[in-house]
């Protein structure tokens, strides 16, 4: 038997935020797996033990080619900077100061 993983409390729901603030598509394929996708040009999976998986992306559609391709990244995300994480891979950019949603910080 492997060790037990660690699962990050209230992870799934700060995703859900996220995905809903930025109006995204959230689908939850158990407690420990999502998906957050935006109609088709990017799909990410997450885990609620802190770990990712870039699906597809298609920067070239979306953003004329001048970001570069991330499908197939995967690792570890960054829980204190999250938000600003995942702006980059649904948009190519940090939209933390740009947006006028922010995240609830408990």
């Amino acid at each position: 038997m492997g060790k037990p993983k660690y699962h990050i409390p209230g992870f799934s729901e700060r995703i859900a935020d996220y995905a809903e603030k930025r109006v995204l598509d959230f689908v939850q394929f158990s407690p420990y797996h999502m998906r957050v996708s935006d109609g088709g040009y990017t799909a990410m999976d997450l885990w609620t033990t802190g770990r990712y998986f870039i699906v597809m992306t298609d920067y070239q559609e979306t953003m004329d080619g001048n970001v570069a391709e991330r499908q197939g990244e995967k690792g570890n995300l960054p829980i204190d900077n999250l938000w600003p994480f995942l702006d980059t891979v649904f948009f190519g950019a940090d939209m933390t100061d740009v947006a006028l949603v922010k995240e609830h910080q408990n």
